[in-house]
């Protein structure tokens, strides 16, 4: 099968190599080059760059794709779009791999802006992949006498579910004055032109490359707010530049194991700070494995085969 795979995320990459291992012929697309380099190093055929709508067609036409497969971030909205629609024109089967949301994982309602919407950093089901306070003990992971500063007794903190990026610029304005924004930089413009976050002390943590941290240059951060590092992130870490720079909030999105949405929370539960969740924009269902979804895939293609 000749498959164009989205790979907007480390998942897209490794659900790329494995198609591939399987012997299929697959071209890998990234949105920046640096994510093109990472798909070459797995051996993979790759270009990089956004696609238009006009430009996927144009991939896309003829029947030059059996199917596209889009392992493009959770919130990743227009892509995801503008590749629904051009494989609907073009007869092209259209696959969505959707990574599990943590949201899936915690305790409790997580409805917007209700006191039920809480959950304890500490409560987190056993079951749920994400070790809680208790469980994990404290700064691990780092040598003797270079543990992170921490207050004793602080209560666990708390995490925070919002349905829109303004509903957690709001929740978030009103929790602390020094916030982290994990979220990545491509919404940042959004984030920074949030009236209620102008008088707060904003840090950004985000990957360190030159187009990047332009970026950020433009928008009018200085370097002392900019965290420059490619992920991922362990819990230690995160709490460590927590302490660093006293942080009292951290806004994150719910992008899941892979997107290091566990190792944030444990580390916002050793600090006693509150966590601020961005929701996932759709309720698309989440494979329990690549492995379940790959064949998914091949399995959906051998029908469609079947019948043409």
């Amino acid at each position: 099968m000749r498959l164009l795979v989205l790979a907007g995320t480390r998942d897209g990459r490794l659900l790329a190599r494995e198609f591939a291992g399987r012997g299929h012929e697959v071209l890998v697309s990234t949105l920046t080059e640096y994510g093109a380099e990472l798909a070459e190093a797995d051996g993979l055929r790759v270009r990089y760059g956004a696609f238009s709508a006009g430009e996927l067609n144009r991939v896309l036409e003829g029947g030059a794709f059996d199917a596209v497969i889009d392992a493009t971030h959770p919130y990743a909205k227009k892509i995801r779009a503008v590749a629904q629609t051009a494989s609907a024109g073009s007869g092209t089967a259209y696959f969505r791999w959707e990574r599990p949301a943590s949201a899936e994982n915690l305790p409790g309602d997580t409805s917007s802006g209700s006191e039920n919407g809480l959950a304890l950093a500490s409560e987190v089901s056993p079951g749920s992949g994400i070790p809680s306070a208790r469980e994990s003990g404290t700064a691990a992971g780092f040598p003797p006498g270079c543990e992170p500063p921490r207050e004793k007794n602080l209560p666990p903190g708390k995490i925070y579910w919002a349905d829109t990026l303004a509903d957690a610029a709001e929740r978030a304005a009103g929790l602390g004055e020094r916030i982290l924004l994990t979220t990545g930089s491509n919404g940042l413009p959004e984030w920074l032109g949030q009236a209620v976050l102008r008088d707060k002390t904003l840090f950004v943590r985000v990957l360190p490359t030159a187009k990047v941290l332009q970026r950020c240059e433009e928008l009018g951060l200085k370097p002392r707010q900019i965290i420059a590092a490619q992920g991922p992130f362990s819990p230690e870490w995160n709490e460590a530049m927590i302490a660093q720079l006293g942080i009292q909030v951290v806004v994150a999105k719910d992008s899941g194991r892979e997107g290091g949405t566990p190792a944030k929370i444990l580390a916002c539960s050793h600090r006693g700070i509150p966590l601020v969740v961005l929701k996932r924009p759709s309720k698309a269902g989440a494979f329990v494995s690549p492995s379940q979804f790959i064949v998914k895939v091949e399995d959906d293609l051998c029908k469609r085969k079947s019948f043409s």
